[in-house]
């Protein structure tokens, strides 16, 4: 629990103490609140204890924001993905790249070699005649 805690930003950190916060209160005041009432559903009338429409109604909400939270996050998901494919392609043509410019400075080296070897036999050929 302590590695979690240390691995929490801030704001993490902030939810998490709210949401202990509002669940102890939310329990707190379920508690306080025992008497039945009846219920109005459609077709039904139950009599249930107050705190447990409140805790249905707190688990509920809970359950709602998981589910939509859920979604977001796997919406992300897909576009982590596919930054990471777009990043491994970029990678690979700087590869590339680096390669084709170390290539071309070969290129260059050996022209530059060939230019001063036929410079040197043409001060060669002119000496001799």
């Amino acid at each position: 629990m302590e590695e979690y805690w240390e691995n929490l930003s801030f704001v993490g950190k902030a939810k998490f103490v709210f949401s202990v916060v509002i669940g102890t209160m939310t329990i707190v005041f379920a508690t306080l609140n025992w008497t039945e009432i009846q219920v109005h559903l459609i077709f039904w009338k139950p009599t249930i204890p107050l705190s447990l429409i409140i805790l249905a109604s707190v688990v509920g909400g809970y359950a709602l924001s998981y589910v939509f939270a859920y979604r977001k996050f796997k919406s992300k998901d897909g576009e982590i993905d596919a930054m990471k494919a777009h990043s491994a392609k970029t990678k690979e043509f700087e590869l590339q790249i680096e390669s084709l410019q170390h290539q071309l400075e070969l290129q260059r080296e050996r022209s530059k070699n060939t230019e001063m070897e036929l410079e040197r036999i043409k001060n060669s050929s002119e000496s001799q005649a």
